[in-house]
C-alpha cells in the first residue's frame, strides 16, 4: 500500500515539475522558433534564441526551400549575406528584458538577410508564450514591420 502511494506521489511531483518547466519556458523567448513568410505564410526558417548574461541572441538553425533560400544559400540576399549559407548566422543580437514591461525585450538589432539591412529590434511574447511578435524598425517602433513567429515545442 505504501509503495503505491509513494509511486503515485512521485508521479504527481514529476508532473508538477514538468508543468512548471513548461510554464517557465513559455515566459521566456529562449528556445526554437519557426519564422513565417509575410507574403506566402509558409515557414521560412527555424531560429534559435539564446541568452547570455541577460542578453538575447538569435541564430538561423535551418532554412526551408524557397525562391530566396536555395539549398540554404541566400541567393536574393544583399550585402554580406549574398550567396552565403544562412544556417549558423546570428541575425538577432543585443536584446534585453524591459523591467517595466514583462514579456518584452528591446534595445537590440536584427538583420534582414533578404536586403542585408540591420534594423532596431523589439520582441514580445504573445499567445501565452506560444508566439513571438518580432518588430524591426528604423528610428521609432511606429516606423517598422512586425512578424509573428511560432514556438517549436
Amino acid at each position: 500500500m505504501h509503495h503505491h502511494m509513494r509511486s503515485a506521489l512521485t508521479i504527481i511531483v514529476l508532473m508538477f515539475l514538468h508543468t512548471t518547466a513548461i510554464a517557465a519556458n513559455m515566459s521566456s523567448p529562449v528556445g526554437l522558433w519557426k519564422t513565417i513568410d509575410d507574403v506566402t505564410h509558409k515557414p521560412k526558417s527555424l531560429f534559435r534564441i539564446t541568452e547570455s548574461k541577460g542578453i538575447l541572441y538569435g541564430t538561423v538553425v535551418k532554412t526551408f526551400p524557397s525562391e530566396n533560400y536555395v539549398n540554404g544559400i541566400c541567393v536574393k540576399c544583399e550585402g554580406p549575406y549574398h550567396n552565403k549559407r544562412l544556417e549558423g548566422v546570428t541575425l538577432m543580437r543585443g536584446l534585453t528584458a524591459e523591467s517595466d514591461n514583462p514579456g518584452n525585450w528591446s534595445g537590440g538589432k536584427i538583420t534582414d538577410p533578404l536586403n542585408g539591412k540591420t534594423y532596431r529590434c523589439a520582441i514580445k511574447l504573445i499567445n501565452n508564450g506560444r508566439s513571438l511578435n518580432v518588430r524591426g524598425y528604423v528610428g521609432i517602433q511606429l516606423l517598422g514591420r512586425s512578424q509573428e513567429w511560432q514556438r517549436v515545442e
